[in-house]
């Protein structure tokens, strides 16, 4: 094996994991639905968002839509997409990938370690 045939290799390498990685982040935010709305409308069909949209110490309720503001914010979904791209693939690169929206407050690293045994 040649230095060249390695670095060629190792580039390759590092070419497919970016454009793996731009795909898993822009196919989401291509789709029509929003994940947050989705969520929540899904949990107030179960009767579960009523907690989540009632707040504490008898304040009034906020209305769906605060909330799903409050959590496009938690998610960072407010900002540009060039800034939401910027901060995904740093996250990538030092494995953090955050807490999970469908099974919120779970973190992403839990379920995929969860998984790894199989």
């Amino acid at each position: 094996m040649t230095k060249s045939y390695v670095a060629r290799r190792v580039g390759v390498f590092f070419i497919v994991i970016w454009l793996a990685s731009s795909l898993n982040f822009l196919l989401p935010h291509v789709a029509e639905t929003n994940p947050i709305r989705h969520r929540l409308v899904r949990q107030a069909a179960f009767g579960v968002a009523g907690s989540a949209i009632s707040t504490q110490r008898g304040e009034t309720r906020k209305s769906f839509e605060q909330v799903v503001e409050t959590w496009e914010r938690k998610f960072g979904l407010d900002q540009p997409l060039w800034k939401q791209y910027l901060r995904y693939m740093g996250d990538t690169a030092r494995l953090d990938f955050g807490f999970s929206v469908h099974n919120f407050p779970a973190k992403v690293s839990s379920i995929i370690l969860s998984a790894m045994p199989w």
